[in-house]
């Protein structure tokens, strides 16, 4: 599996990873004469993938060393699950038929839409919850200077937080301003008000 490897390489050369990538396996052009109609299901897709590789974690020597390495950080690996979601917070694979049945092809499509939404609301909530939100702004500078780092050097880790760290202070007048992204919750309006009295 692929996937693995190349969940493995961005942790590898990723330090301060705020959250997990969220992966959505496309089926595309997917063969309409199934043997089951439950094939088309989100779950029931990604389960069957999951069932016909499960073996390769015992007969793979590249998937028994980093299910050893995680092992010795504590972690126990007794599958190919338990391997995928130490690379990806979620996993789910969408068929989407060939051309010819446009009735299920559109119910497909609206899967595919729904899954990747649940994902895009559950990125952002456990991005809210490591205070790693960015705006388009931000996001333009993240994307920027990973390109920019591994262009550099494709062995060192890129650092999320010091990217982060960098682009939150400037320097104004001579005097080095940091600009935190701080959540008071309820108490926001109430300290608003206190100091500027």
């Amino acid at each position: 599996m692929r996937l693995i490897e190349w969940g493995a390489a961005s942790l590898e050369t990723s330090v301060n990873q705020p959250t997990l990538p969220q992966l959505i396996i496309v089926v595309n052009a997917a063969t309409v004469n199934v043997a089951t109609q439950q094939e088309w299901d989100v779950d029931y897709a990604t389960e069957n993938l999951l069932r016909s590789v499960r073996p390769s974690l015992q007969k793979k020597t590249y998937f028994k060393n980093l299910a050893q390495s995680w092992s010795s950080k504590g972690w126990r690996i007794n599958s190919i699950d338990d391997l995928i979601n130490r690379y990806y917070s979620s996993f789910s694979v969408v068929r989407i038929p060939s051309e010819g049945r446009y009735a299920l092809l559109d119910r497909q499509i609206g899967a595919l839409g729904h899954t990747i939404n649940t994902y895009c609301k559950e990125s952002f909530n456990a991005k809210r919850r490591a205070n790693m939100l960015s705006n388009s702004d931000e996001l333009s500078i993240f994307l920027h200077s990973a390109f920019d780092h591994f262009t550099r050097d494709l062995l060192t880790p890129f650092n999320f937080i010091e990217i982060s760290r960098r682009n939150n202070v400037s320097c104004k007048n001579g005097r080095t301003t940091s600009h935190a992204h701080i959540n008071f919750s309820p108490f926001h309006k109430i300290l608003v008000g206190i100091f500027s009295s």
